[in-house]
């Protein structure tokens, strides 16, 4: 796996699907939904204000809270950290984020709000900037997420999860 911004290339939309593939990573969701590696001339999200792009889930707004991103070919990795927001028609700023492996839980649920700032548990969370109910900052992860090959998300009710640079 490698670290991405997903800032090269231009727009790619994948709609009215459960699954897209962005820069060697596969995004999803439990129902079908749109996606898009979008800049903020395409479609606008806290995390690509300053320039590049990032990857935004359910930009629609479909009514969906889970979501995962997972190393498009199966692969381990170490995740270091990415950074998140819960996107302009986020309705849940509270989420829990899990670690797994070959399918199977290898880091227990956790609860990050995206309101504040928290170093509690295997997940720290920088808040970096908000604009009303959308929130953005940075998740970072300790060792516990060492050898992962799926990050699974649930929010509190529907948002357009957002992510960008992974870092692994």
């Amino acid at each position: 796996m490698t670290t991405t911004n997903f800032d090269s290339g231009s727009l790619v939309t994948n709609d009215g699907v459960t699954s897209a593939t962005y820069s060697g990573w596969t995004f999803g969701a439990s129902s079908a939904i749109d996606f898009a590696n979008a800049s903020a001339a395409d479609l606008t999200a806290l995390l690509n204000q300053s320039g590049g792009r990032s990857i935004i889930l359910n930009y629609n707004g479909a009514n969906v809270t889970d979501f995962y991103f997972k190393s498009s070919d199966g692969s381990d990795f170490q995740l270091n950290s990415f950074k998140i927001d819960n996107g302009p028609n986020g309705a849940s700023s509270s989420l829990t984020i899990a670690g797994y492996r070959d399918g199977a839980l290898i880091v227990a649920a956790e609860s990050v709000n995206l309101t504040s700032s928290d170093a509690a548990g295997n997940i720290s969370y920088t808040q970096q900037d908000n604009a009303g109910a959308e929130y953005s900052g940075l998740l970072a992860f300790n060792s516990a997420f060492n050898n992962v090959d799926e990050i699974r998300f649930v929010f509190g009710s529907l948002v357009e999860l957002t992510v960008g640079s992974v870092s692994v």
